[in-house]
């Protein structure tokens, strides 16, 4: 299966944490999307053909054209959506976009060590211990940064109603 033409089309699999928050931008935009589950290794060859960097998200809009990175298609989502996914401006913008680069980052070592762990025959402990253990701004709650500048400047999670 391949994406059909005139659909936005999410590509990639949940396990991803990258694909679950384009994801969930995309439900809390109220944007309906189609999805392909394919997998960087099983799916290379056809992902390939879409997104030369074969990985995943990758965001096939309707007019064919397919964002390869993730802050991208979260721009392209907000410029859609009727309500902001983010403060548009200020110290509240300034906050959400930090905790988000520090979530974005820390997924980004995890998959990095995932991989070390999984696909070297030694893992380099110099590698593994660039990667600091979950704490902090992305694994606390908003009371317990450590410093006025670390904090989240009112930025709540969104809840979706039932």
């Amino acid at each position: 299966m391949s994406p059909a033409p005139g659909t936005l089309t999410l590509i990639g699999q949940f396990d991803s944490p990258f694909v679950r928050r384009v994801a969930i931008a995309l439900t809390e935009a109220s944007i309906p999307f189609a999805h392909l589950p394919w997998s960087v290794f099983d799916d290379a060859d056809r992902l390939r053909l879409i997104n030369p960097l074969v990985r995943v998200p990758t965001l096939v809009l309707e007019v064919s054209c397919a964002l390869v990175d993730s802050h991208a298609m979260l721009d392209h989502i907000e410029r859609r959506a009727a309500t902001a996914l983010r403060p548009a401006s200020g110290a509240k913008r300034d906050a959400a976009l930090r905790v988000e680069g520090l979530a974005v980052g820390k997924a980004e070592k995890s998959i990095s060590l995932f991989y070390e762990y999984q696909l070297h025959r030694e893992v380099s402990e110099l590698w593994a211990a660039r990667i600091p253990p979950a704490r902090g701004p992305c694994t606390s709650s908003p009371s317990s940064f450590p410093s006025p500048t670390m904090s989240p400047a009112g930025v709540q999670p969104r809840v979706r109603p039932p």
